[in-house]
């Protein structure tokens, strides 16, 4: 029978939300949630009111009216604004949170908003009809599985569910079992062991070098930035502060204008997503990993490559494109600082070679070798130009005479949802359904024993 089954993969970045057997999630969205904290902005902008933007209604769903539901199903305190023109729109007053941080749920009200806006507003479907497949982070707590369950099962009432470890789904989608899995995300790095399909937790090795260190190194980099003239320029102004702008010539200073009447209305959580969004743009357009050791000498004759900022500043950027992700292979290398004074990650944390090595290391010896011959790599981050080719020649340099392959999916994109595409292939198979736990079985043994069947 065909199941029909949910994939849910939440990252602290992104999610992406799809169905068993697909080779791509049909929603792929900000982990974020708009919120305000007196109910309402009072703004008189009907949108806030509409259904598609709001999650606080189930008039927009055909499933909820033909399974008998004329309410929402959640009790949380907010209502929220969840997917890109939502929550990226400016509102006045308007809170901004993540709820999935380092991997782990931190704000559940807002967790359980984002399922809301998922089964009513976008997939509107019946969640009873549905099995749920949900990755959880290499390292996220077990104790958030009676929360989880408590949710699917009481709140949501789907009819079964299954908790896989993100680095068993990643060594899945490439059709390993037994691999080191390497995923360089958002908020830092994890090297996880996957042993025939099992996550080797006590080995499992994190380090805070990931999406958010490059952003705060970005920053560092952009706050002192200066136009030809000398006159300091702030680079990372957000397009909905600007009410016009103009071009200019490169590193020339902005011809815009601001609306100063936002100021004061914008949350700080809102600004910096906002900022962060210009970051990501830059990383994503300019930044490279050299493929050898950072050498300013030998970098100066790569091409530079050009920038414009959401105000119209604009600069070519040479060798500093390739020393910031340096990093990432080794973060005493280009420290972020504080007034002065290196701070964490900094010299404190070891690059990716030595997180992976780490783990590897921490496994047993008859295992290691295989491991060394399968270190796949997924994750935003990893989508750096030049990522893959330096990871190599790093590993071969701290573990020489060994055979090191590292792998990826086949489409670069993909290494942003590897997750999902493993939990869509596992869905999908027939002989998976044995491991789901239906709400039956919840509901007649209890958690404690359904638990004990997760990894």
């Amino acid at each position: 029978d065909e199941v029909n089954a949910l994939i849910f993969d939440f990252g602290s970045s992104m999610s992406r939300i799809g169905y068993a057997g697909e080779e791509s999630p049909r929603l792929v969205f900000p982990t974020l949630a708009g919120y305000y904290r007196h109910g309402s902005c009072g703004c008189r902008d009907t949108r806030c009111a509409d259904g598609a933007i709001t999650t606080d209604t189930s008039a927009a769903n055909p499933a909820s009216a033909a399974s008998g539901r004329t309410a929402p199903r959640r009790h949380g305190k907010r209502r929220y604004y969840i997917g890109e023109s939502a929550v990226y729109g400016w509102r006045p007053e308007m809170e901004v949170v993540a709820p999935v941080q380092n991997g782990v749920i931190t704000d559940w009200d807002a967790y359980a908003g984002l399922w809301d806006w998922i089964y009513d507003t976008q997939l509107r479907l019946d969640p009873r009809e549905h099995p749920l497949l949900l990755s959880e982070a290499a390292l996220a707590p077990r104790a958030d599985h009676a929360t989880l369950m408590q949710l699917a099962f009481e709140q949501f009432d789907v009819p079964a569910l299954y908790l896989a470890r993100a680095p068993v789904l990643s060594a899945f989608a490439l059709g390993r079992p037994t691999a080191l899995v390497l995923d360089v995300g958002m908020d830092g790095a994890t090297a996880a062991p996957v042993v025939d399909g099992y996550p080797i937790r006590k080995a499992t090795r994190t380090a805070p070098v990931g999406g958010s260190y490059l952003d705060a190194l970005t920053s560092q980099l952009l706050a002192d930035d200066r136009t030809l003239a000398g006159e300091r320029i702030d680079a990372l102004t957000p397009a909905y502060l600007l009410a016009s702008r103009r071009a200019v010539e490169a590193q020339q200073t902005p011809a815009i204008t601001l609306r100063d009447d936002r100021v004061a209305r914008t949350r700080p959580s809102f600004h910096r997503m906002s900022v962060n969004r210009v970051v990501a743009e830059f990383k994503e357009m300019v930044l490279q990993v050299a493929e050898t050791p950072f050498d300013a000498s030998l970098l100066a004759g790569r091409p530079a490559k050009a920038f414009e900022f959401p105000n119209g500043y604009n600069r070519p950027f040479g060798p500093e494109r390739f020393r910031l992700p340096e990093s990432l292979f080794d973060p005493a290398f280009c420290p972020l600082t504080d007034a002065g004074t290196a701070r964490l990650p900094g010299a404190a944390y070891r690059g990716l070679p030595s997180l992976v090595q780490d783990a590897i290391q921490a496994c047993d010896v008859d295992v290691r070798p295989q491991l060394w011959n399968s270190v796949v790599v997924v994750g935003g981050t990893t989508l750096v130009p030049g990522f893959n080719d330096r990871l190599r020649s790093a590993l071969e340099a701290v573990q020489p005479g060994v055979k090191i392959k590292v792998h990826s999916t086949a489409h670069a994109a993909e290494r942003r949802f590897s997750s999902w595409l493993g939990g869509s292939i596992l869905g999908s198979l027939g002989t998976f359904h044995q491991l789901w736990i239906t709400k039956e079985e919840y509901e007649e043994k209890g958690f404690a024993v359904v638990d004990k069947r997760l990894q």
